[in-house]
Protein backbone atom coordinates (compact mmCIF):
# COMPACT_ATOMS: atom_id res chain seq x y z
CA UNK A 1 0.00 0.00 0.00
CA UNK A 2 1.22 3.74 -0.84
CA UNK A 3 0.44 6.70 1.71
CA UNK A 4 -2.35 4.37 2.79
CA UNK A 5 -4.18 3.86 -0.78
CA UNK A 6 -5.05 0.14 -0.58
CA UNK A 7 -8.01 -0.13 -2.94
CA UNK A 8 -6.38 -2.78 -5.11
CA UNK A 9 -6.00 -4.46 -1.90
CA UNK A 10 -9.89 -5.02 -1.45
CA UNK A 11 -10.43 -5.62 -4.78
CA UNK A 12 -7.67 -8.80 -3.88
CA UNK A 13 -9.54 -9.30 -1.18
CA UNK A 14 -13.03 -9.78 -2.54
CA UNK A 15 -11.46 -11.42 -5.23
CA UNK A 16 -10.28 -13.88 -2.86
CA UNK A 17 -13.63 -14.44 -1.11
CA UNK A 18 -14.84 -15.38 -4.45
CA UNK A 19 -12.52 -18.12 -5.05
CA UNK A 20 -13.22 -19.42 -1.51
CA UNK A 21 -10.50 -17.74 0.14
CA UNK A 22 -12.82 -15.48 3.10
CA UNK A 23 -9.77 -14.76 5.23
CA UNK A 24 -7.27 -12.34 5.09
CA UNK A 25 -4.19 -10.64 6.54
CA UNK A 26 -1.83 -7.86 5.71
CA UNK A 27 1.41 -5.96 6.53
CA UNK A 28 -1.14 -3.48 7.16
CA UNK A 29 -2.31 0.09 5.52
CA UNK A 30 0.38 2.40 6.67
CA UNK A 31 3.78 2.97 5.85
CA UNK A 32 6.08 1.73 9.29
CA UNK A 33 8.56 4.95 10.33
CA UNK A 34 10.97 5.69 9.02
CA UNK A 35 9.53 4.39 6.09
CA UNK A 36 6.91 7.57 4.46
CA UNK A 37 6.00 6.13 1.28
CA UNK A 38 5.20 2.39 1.55
CA UNK A 39 3.95 -0.91 3.98
CA UNK A 40 5.70 -4.01 3.04
CA UNK A 41 3.11 -4.83 0.89
CA UNK A 42 2.86 -8.08 2.47
CA UNK A 43 -0.77 -10.41 2.47
CA UNK A 44 -2.11 -13.66 2.84
CA UNK A 45 -5.12 -15.44 1.53
CA UNK A 46 -6.72 -18.05 2.98
CA UNK A 47 -9.60 -20.85 2.97
CA UNK A 48 -9.37 -21.48 7.02
CA UNK A 49 -9.65 -19.18 9.80
CA UNK A 50 -6.25 -17.34 10.97
CA UNK A 51 -5.67 -17.15 14.76
CA UNK A 52 -3.02 -15.14 15.14
CA UNK A 53 -1.17 -12.49 12.82
CA UNK A 54 2.28 -10.64 14.25
CA UNK A 55 4.13 -8.53 11.44
CA UNK A 56 7.98 -8.18 12.35
CA UNK A 57 10.29 -5.55 10.93
CA UNK A 58 13.89 -5.84 10.45
CA UNK A 59 16.57 -4.04 12.27
CA UNK A 60 18.69 -3.94 9.03
CA UNK A 61 18.10 -3.15 5.37
CA UNK A 62 19.95 -1.35 2.86
CA UNK A 63 20.22 2.35 3.33
CA UNK A 64 18.76 3.69 0.19
CA UNK A 65 15.17 2.57 1.22
CA UNK A 66 14.56 3.42 4.72
CA UNK A 67 12.30 6.53 3.83
CA UNK A 68 10.49 4.29 1.15
CA UNK A 69 9.70 1.21 2.37
CA UNK A 70 10.57 -0.79 5.38
CA UNK A 71 10.69 -4.61 5.21
CA UNK A 72 9.48 -7.53 7.20
CA UNK A 73 7.85 -10.42 7.29
CA UNK A 74 4.18 -11.44 7.96
CA UNK A 75 3.49 -14.67 10.44
CA UNK A 76 0.33 -15.87 10.47
CA UNK A 77 -1.34 -19.25 12.54
CA UNK A 78 -3.90 -20.46 10.48
CA UNK A 79 -6.75 -23.52 11.88
CA UNK A 80 -6.62 -26.41 10.08
CA UNK A 81 -10.07 -28.47 9.89
CA UNK A 82 -8.52 -31.87 10.90
CA UNK A 83 -7.59 -29.34 14.54
CA UNK A 84 -3.78 -28.23 13.51
CA UNK A 85 -2.17 -25.43 13.48
CA UNK A 86 0.08 -24.22 9.96
CA UNK A 87 2.31 -21.56 10.72
CA UNK A 88 3.12 -19.46 7.75
CA UNK A 89 5.85 -16.66 7.36
CA UNK A 90 5.69 -14.38 4.17
CA UNK A 91 8.60 -12.66 3.66
CA UNK A 92 10.26 -10.11 1.32
CA UNK A 93 13.57 -8.86 1.77
CA UNK A 94 15.91 -6.26 0.37
CA UNK A 95 17.27 -6.84 -3.00
CA UNK A 96 20.78 -4.84 -1.56
CA UNK A 97 22.80 -3.15 -4.00
CA UNK A 98 21.51 -5.22 -7.06
CA UNK A 99 18.37 -2.31 -7.42
CA UNK A 100 21.01 0.51 -7.58
CA UNK A 101 22.63 -1.76 -10.56
CA UNK A 102 20.03 -2.17 -12.39
CA UNK A 103 19.28 1.32 -12.43
CA UNK A 104 21.78 2.28 -14.25
CA UNK A 105 21.90 -0.51 -16.52
CA UNK A 106 24.55 -2.64 -14.76
CA UNK A 107 24.07 -6.23 -14.23
CA UNK A 108 25.62 -7.13 -10.44
CA UNK A 109 26.63 -10.18 -9.26
CA UNK A 110 27.58 -9.12 -5.42
CA UNK A 111 26.24 -10.90 -2.38
CA UNK A 112 22.98 -9.82 -1.38
CA UNK A 113 24.23 -9.40 2.63
CA UNK A 114 21.85 -7.72 3.70
CA UNK A 115 18.87 -9.92 2.68
CA UNK A 116 20.96 -13.04 3.90
CA UNK A 117 21.43 -10.96 7.39
CA UNK A 118 17.51 -10.07 7.18
CA UNK A 119 16.50 -14.21 6.55
CA UNK A 120 18.66 -15.16 9.61
CA UNK A 121 16.76 -12.52 11.62
CA UNK A 122 13.07 -14.02 10.40
CA UNK A 123 14.36 -17.35 11.15
CA UNK A 124 14.59 -16.49 14.46
CA UNK A 125 11.32 -14.78 14.90
CA UNK A 126 9.32 -17.22 13.25
CA UNK A 127 10.92 -20.47 15.32
CA UNK A 128 9.29 -18.47 18.82
CA UNK A 129 5.79 -17.71 16.70
CA UNK A 130 5.26 -20.93 15.26
CA UNK A 131 6.45 -23.46 18.04
CA UNK A 132 3.00 -24.73 18.40
CA UNK A 133 2.01 -25.47 14.80
CA UNK A 134 2.63 -28.88 13.27
CA UNK A 135 3.27 -27.60 9.90
CA UNK A 136 5.57 -24.71 9.30
CA UNK A 137 5.69 -22.94 5.93
CA UNK A 138 8.19 -20.14 4.72
CA UNK A 139 7.65 -18.10 1.38
CA UNK A 140 8.52 -15.28 -0.68
CA UNK A 141 10.51 -13.25 -2.13
CA UNK A 142 13.81 -13.98 -0.75
CA UNK A 143 16.03 -11.71 -3.11
CA UNK A 144 18.87 -14.27 -2.98
CA UNK A 145 18.92 -16.87 -6.29
CA UNK A 146 18.39 -20.23 -6.03
CA UNK A 147 22.35 -21.76 -5.83
CA UNK A 148 24.19 -18.76 -4.61
CA UNK A 149 26.12 -19.14 -1.81
CA UNK A 150 24.23 -17.05 0.67
CA UNK A 151 21.12 -19.18 -0.49
CA UNK A 152 23.34 -22.28 0.20
CA UNK A 153 24.40 -21.11 3.70
CA UNK A 154 20.26 -20.18 4.38
CA UNK A 155 19.23 -23.42 3.10
CA UNK A 156 21.34 -24.95 5.66
CA UNK A 157 20.59 -22.74 8.75
CA UNK A 158 16.80 -23.94 7.56
CA UNK A 159 17.34 -27.40 7.76
CA UNK A 160 18.88 -26.87 11.08
CA UNK A 161 15.53 -26.01 11.65
CA UNK A 162 13.76 -29.08 10.11
CA UNK A 163 12.73 -27.13 6.69
CA UNK A 164 13.31 -28.68 2.99
CA UNK A 165 13.16 -26.17 0.24
CA UNK A 166 10.07 -27.76 -1.53
CA UNK A 167 11.21 -27.38 -5.00
CA UNK A 168 14.64 -27.76 -5.91
CA UNK A 169 14.87 -27.65 -9.30
CA UNK A 170 12.49 -24.53 -9.38
CA UNK A 171 12.63 -22.86 -12.88
CA UNK A 172 13.02 -19.10 -12.82
CA UNK A 173 10.47 -16.64 -11.07
CA UNK A 174 12.32 -13.48 -12.32
CA UNK A 175 13.63 -12.12 -15.48
CA UNK A 176 11.80 -14.78 -17.20
CA UNK A 177 11.90 -15.47 -20.89
CA UNK A 178 8.55 -15.99 -23.02
CA UNK A 179 8.69 -19.41 -24.06
CA UNK A 180 7.03 -18.50 -27.12
CA UNK A 181 9.12 -15.47 -28.57
CA UNK A 182 12.21 -16.09 -26.82
CA UNK A 183 12.05 -12.16 -25.64
CA UNK A 184 11.49 -10.91 -22.31
CA UNK A 185 8.54 -12.27 -20.68
CA UNK A 186 8.13 -8.95 -18.50
CA UNK A 187 9.54 -5.70 -19.36
CA UNK A 188 7.38 -2.63 -18.34
CA UNK A 189 7.68 -3.62 -14.71
CA UNK A 190 11.44 -5.16 -14.94
CA UNK A 191 14.45 -2.93 -15.01
CA UNK A 192 16.44 -3.21 -18.31
CA UNK A 193 19.42 -4.47 -17.04
CA UNK A 194 17.11 -7.40 -15.28
CA UNK A 195 15.01 -8.58 -18.57
CA UNK A 196 15.53 -11.58 -20.08
CA UNK A 197 18.22 -13.05 -17.07
CA UNK A 198 16.60 -15.72 -15.58
CA UNK A 199 17.14 -16.54 -12.11
CA UNK A 200 15.28 -17.97 -9.50
CA UNK A 201 14.56 -15.30 -6.46
CA UNK A 202 11.49 -16.85 -4.87
CA UNK A 203 11.09 -19.89 -2.99
CA UNK A 204 9.24 -22.21 -0.16
CA UNK A 205 10.60 -24.21 2.76
CA UNK A 206 8.56 -26.22 4.93
CA UNK A 207 9.00 -29.05 7.59
CA UNK A 208 6.42 -31.25 5.94
CA UNK A 209 7.28 -32.00 2.00
CA UNK A 210 4.75 -30.56 -0.30
CA UNK A 211 2.67 -33.06 -3.07
CA UNK A 212 3.81 -30.86 -6.20
CA UNK A 213 4.69 -27.38 -6.72
CA UNK A 214 4.64 -24.87 -10.04
CA UNK A 215 5.62 -21.37 -11.17
CA UNK A 216 3.43 -19.86 -13.20
CA UNK A 217 3.26 -16.78 -15.51
CA UNK A 218 0.43 -14.15 -14.27
CA UNK A 219 -0.55 -12.79 -17.98
CA UNK A 220 -2.01 -9.14 -17.93
CA UNK A 221 -4.68 -9.18 -20.82
CA UNK A 222 -5.55 -6.27 -21.85
CA UNK A 223 -3.45 -4.14 -19.64
CA UNK A 224 -0.53 -1.69 -19.41
CA UNK A 225 1.54 -4.56 -18.11
CA UNK A 226 2.32 -7.92 -19.57
CA UNK A 227 1.86 -9.52 -16.00
CA UNK A 228 0.39 -8.51 -12.67
CA UNK A 229 4.45 -8.47 -11.18
CA UNK A 230 7.74 -8.96 -12.17
CA UNK A 231 8.18 -12.01 -10.44
CA UNK A 232 5.75 -15.66 -11.46
CA UNK A 233 3.87 -17.46 -9.15
CA UNK A 234 5.44 -20.02 -7.06
CA UNK A 235 2.37 -22.45 -6.10
CA UNK A 236 3.12 -25.40 -3.47
CA UNK A 237 0.11 -27.77 -2.63
CA UNK A 238 0.03 -29.99 0.52
CA UNK A 239 -2.62 -32.92 0.61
Amino acid sequence: MFWGRDAHVRQTRAAGVAQGLPYFASSGRWPCWPSVFATSGLAVLSRWPISRCEVFHFSKQSWFEWSIIRRGILMLQIEHPSGGKVAVMNVHTTPGSEVLDAGVGRQSHAINHSGFQQLQEALEEFKKFSSSAEHRIICGDFNLRKGSDAFNAWEAQALVMGFKDCFPACPPTYGCIDESTGDAAEWLLTKEADRGRPKVLDHAFSNIPCSCAAVEPMAMEGQDYQQVSDHRALAALWL
